[in-house]
């Protein structure tokens, strides 16, 4: 794996709850028995925090998802990061800075089984005409019902960004 490229991890199941910590299912899990049989969401942000690769996404698909912030429970869910328009900063930025961010389904919800954050993850990528960050994808994510949850998690850096580049994307010259 490229230790300078981006990796994004998308996991679409389902999800449980138990007290303040969040699991993917698989599929031989126990309910009862959360903590020997299933994948708890902590576990995977310590593991995925360590991956070397400096840009990592993580999306996830499953009911409580939003367990997976490494805040929850102690942030307001209704804020929301800032757009950055200027794209030399971006791209910048996306050199400097090592990203660890996530999208979840919803915060602590059941999601439907015919979940519509696939759907608009997917509108969301084919608007892209060259260049999209997370930031940009994340206005189509919001119309899905749960309302879907952006964040970060451990080792991310203030001004990083995950980037979805067309193959076709020619970037912009320093003036």
């Amino acid at each position: 794996m490229n230790s300078e490229g981006q990796l994004l991890i998308f996991f679409s199941g389902h999800g449980e709850k138990d007290e303040n910590i969040g699991y993917f299912l698989p599929s031989d899990a126990n309910r009862d028995r959360l903590q020997a049989t299933a994948f708890a969401y902590p576990l995977w942000r310590n593991k995925l925090s360590s991956v070397n690769c400096k840009h990592i996404l993580v999306a996830i698909d499953a009911c409580y998802s939003g367990r997976f912030d490494p805040d929850f429970g102690s942030k307001n869910l209704g804020s929301r990061y800032n757009e950055v328009s200027d794209e030399q900063k971006i791209i910048i930025n996306y050199k400097n800075y090592t990203t660890r961010k996530f999208l979840t389904s919803g915060d602590d919800v059941k999601t439907p089984d015919e979940s519509r954050f696939v759907y608009y993850f997917l509108e969301g990528l084919r608007t892209n005409r060259g260049l999209m960050t997370i930031h940009r994808l994340y206005p189509y994510l919001e119309k899905a019902v749960p309302t879907p949850i952006l964040g970060h998690f451990i080792n991310d850096e203030p001004s990083s960004n995950f980037l979805f580049i067309r193959s076709d994307y020619t970037p912009p010259h320093a003036g």
